[in-house]
Parts: C-alpha cells; structure tokens; sequence
C-alpha cells in the first residue's frame, strides 16, 4: 500500500514537471518573440500568433496534468 503511494505520488510530481517546463518553454519562446519584435524583425501579428498558441498550450497542459490527477486519484 505505501509503495503504491509513493508510484502516485512520484506521477504527480512529473506531471507538475512537466507543466512547469511547459511554462518556461511558452515564456522563454514569448521573450525570444518579443526582442524580434522590438528589433523589427517580427510583426505584431507573429507575437500575438506566438503568445495566443503559447497559453492555449499552457491551459492544455494544465488540463491534463489536472485530469491524470483525478484519475490517479480514483484508482
């Protein structure tokens, strides 16, 4: 029983590793965009492309680390 809490427990903690990589990938990508922009090198519509997919996949992320949480849970 404790052994299986611990496989729990171990999941969790990689699905909250994931999400938070996610996250910095999605920031760092976003102040990469932003300096092509302010250098002229990018427009204003590939910064909002970038910052716009970038939450969308943030928000997937969460959803389904939040998910496996819940199923771990039940079993």
């Amino acid at each position: 029983m404790r052994q299986q809490y611990a496989i729990r427990s171990l999941v969790l903690v990689l699905g909250l590793v994931l999400v938070a990589l996610g996250f910095i990938y999605v920031v760092g990508g976003s102040l990469s965009k932003w300096r092509e922009y302010t250098a002229g090198r990018a427009q204003i519509a590939d910064l909002k492309e970038y910052f716009i997919m970038g939450m969308i996949l943030v928000v997937f992320l969460v959803m389904l680390v939040t998910y496996a949480f819940q199923v771990i849970g039940q079993t």
